[in-house]
This record gives C-alpha cells, structure tokens and sequence, in this order.
C-alpha cells in the first residue's frame, strides 16, 4: 500500500486538464512544473465521495476518477483529504463533473 502524499491540483475548466504538483510553488510556476496532468473526457466518471478510516492517514473523505471502458472502469487517480476539508473535495468533484457532463454534451 502506498503512503498518501500532500500534493497540490488545479483544475483548468476550459481545457479540462487536471494538472498534480509537488508543492504550491510548481503550481504556481504552471503546467511544466506539475508531477503529472490528466485531461479529463467524456468518457471519465467521479465516484462517490466516501469517508474511510485508513491506518496511516486516520478518516479520510476520498473520491476517484475513473475512465470507463468497454471491459469496465480503470481508475485514474484517487484523491483524499482530511476530514475538515469534505468541502474543497465536494467542490472539485463537481467541478470535474460539470466538464465530464458538458464532454458528453459535445460527443452528441
């Protein structure tokens, strides 16, 4: 099992990259200082956010983004937070669900 780092996300809402950073300061220096970029598709789902008790990291609120294929979903990335920070994880998991929705739309 691998240990939870503290990392850093931005969102681009009009290119739907969800850009990963180390530290505040390579978010803030942009894309090429980020640890990885995921752009987000039509075809990308949000789990449900759950609370779950994990041994190294106490209760966290989690969600992931799957990409859903034919044979079935493969997660791409996991995200988990404190418990006095559901609010920011609801509010990422919305955002990204609006650009996932509105890909949708555009496929049709």
């Amino acid at each position: 099992m691998k240990d939870w780092k503290n990392l850093y996300f931005s969102f681009n809402l009009n290119s739907g990259d969800l850009g990963i950073y180390r530290s505040q300061n390579d978010m803030n220096q942009g894309k090429n200082f980020s640890k990885k970029v995921i752009p987000i598709h039509y075809n990308h789902r949000c789990t449900p956010i759950k609370c779950k008790e994990y041994s190294k990291g106490g209760t966290l609120w989690t969600f992931g983004i799957e990409e859903v294929f034919d044979y079935g979903p493969s997660l791409r990335i996991k995200f988990a937070a404190g418990h006095s920070e559901k609010g920011r994880m609801e509010n990422l998991r919305e955002r990204v669900d609006e650009f996932i929705s509105k890909k949708r739309k555009e496929v049709r």
